[in-house]
């Protein structure tokens, strides 16, 4: 039975640098301050208490997993708004004790909740909560295998590839073993430029070994390299004095902004992070190109004043590059475009 095993969830800090963006991050506009307030008013949450947990079922955690679990559930911040249902946060408790037996092999865990409410008071509801759980087969890992989805050899080797895995064959199947060598391998195609690269797991089961066989499906896409890299909001001088880790015409490394933010905080204004402030403003699919943009605008600012630092580049001969002119010739590869002076901050 073949499965593309959906829990091993991508869950990557540094795709935060690759979201498109017209405006700045750095704060949440008026009206939707308004909007939470009225959606807190209208949505009355009580708090939900865990008293008491029991874990049934042929083969319940042992009894120290039992104390670690209670604890961590016990700990959950739950809570429950005015008509939504239960299930709500029960699935938030549920998810501590799928993960602890996952990790030790259990894939095909089944854990169903059942609450008894104790106490209602105004704004906390305690609950007893029961665990009936269907652990399953303890599988280990079997074979790994590489696909390029374009049937072709994946542009980096297998022999790298298989240093990003967490397991060898035999040991017993860890989602988070597994997860953590698909964020390794989707960072080493991010280096290189392969920023679209999706990696995806499939299973095999072999019930009769108690064995799991895995497949990763490499989509590559292109490489991309950057076209151009903008910046926000600081004033030309001081915009000309930060250091950036890539320029234009490099292929694009996103593994190498965080570092470089972290060594030269005190060129950044306010000692803000790549994540809250740079992204990937343009992208241009058929040149492979990016525009960066780091935006440093604080909030309620006017009027906007943008510092622009590009090179107008080729990377395919006569095709232009994204957000340049269609008439842009090669001689302008090393062109710097130097905007007119202007006050390090703007003025109100």
């Amino acid at each position: 039975m073949l499965l593309r095993f959906g829990i091993l969830t991508l869950i990557v800090g540094q795709t935060s640098l690759l979201r498109p963006s017209a405006q700045s991050n750095n704060c949440s506009t008026d009206g939707s301050a308004k909007q939470n307030q009225i959606k807190a008013k209208d949505d009355q949450e009580s708090k939900i208490v865990i008293d008491t947990v029991e874990f049934h079922g042929e083969n319940p955690p042992a009894e120290a997993q039992r104390s670690k679990l209670t604890e961590q559930i016990q700990q959950l911040p739950l809570s429950k708004s005015s008509g939504a249902p239960d299930h709500d946060w029960m699935d938030d408790a549920v998810e501590p004790i799928r993960e602890e037996l996952q990790e030790a092999g259990f894939f095909k865990v089944f854990v169903e909740p059942k609450p008894f409410l104790i106490r209602a008071a105004p704004d906390e509801l305690h609950y007893a909560l029961r665990f009936d759980i269907e652990s399953g087969a303890q599988y280990r890992l079997g074979e790994v295998h590489f696909k390029n989805n374009e049937e072709a050899s994946p542009t980096i080797s297998e022999s790298l590839l298989r240093k990003q895995l967490q397991l060898k064959s035999g040991d017993l199947f860890a989602v988070s073993k597994n997860r953590e060598a698909l964020d390794g391998i989707m960072k080493l195609y991010n280096s290189k430029g392969y920023i679209d690269m999706v990696p995806v797991p499939e299973t095999q089961f072999a019930d009769k070994d108690l064995r799991i066989d895995l497949t990763i499906k490499i989509d590559e896409g292109s490489p991309y390299r950057i076209a151009r890299i903008e910046v926000l909001g600081v004033g030309a001088r001081r915009a000309q004095d930060l250091q950036f880790p890539q320029s234009t015409g490099e292929i694009f490394n996103p593994t190498l902004w965080p570092k470089s933010f972290e060594n030269n905080q005190s060129q950044i204004p306010g000692g803000a992070s790549p994540y809250k402030i740079m992204q990937v403003s343009i992208r241009n699919v058929a040149n492979h190109t990016v525009n960066l943009t780091l935006d440093f605008r604080p909030c309620a600012q006017a009027p906007e004043v943008s510092v622009l630092h590009s090179r107008d580049i080729d990377l395919e001969s006569s095709v232009p590059v994204a957000g340049t002119p269609a008439q842009s010739t090669p001689s302008q590869r090393a062109k710097i475009e130097a905007p007119a002076p202007e006050p390090d901050s703007p003025k109100p």
